[in-house]
């Protein structure tokens, strides 16, 4: 991923919780770092080092803060590309 239009966040998380179309979902467990690529893509690094690439098809997640408080974050429909 480029450096280039990407926007660095530091994470506090338990876990993150993505949400795909026909119920799919992926688990991450301690994400410290979220980079956003300029097209949506979201790149995390966990705890343990491992990488996950996150394609902007994704339609909504949810994150389970360390301090025990939840956000669920949702794309407005007409965003959702199959």
């Amino acid at each position: 991923m480029s450096k280039d239009n990407v926007e660095t966040i530091e994470l506090n998380e338990i876990s993150r919780v993505y949400m795909f179309s026909n119920n799919q979902e992926l688990k991450i467990e301690g994400a410290e770092v979220c980079y956003i690529n300029e097209n949506g893509t979201h790149q995390l690094r966990n705890n343990k080092g491992e990488i996950y690439i996150i394609p902007y098809r994704w339609l909504g997640f949810k994150i389970q803060q360390k301090d025990k408080t939840e956000t669920i974050v949702e794309r407005e429909k007409e965003e959702v590309k199959e």
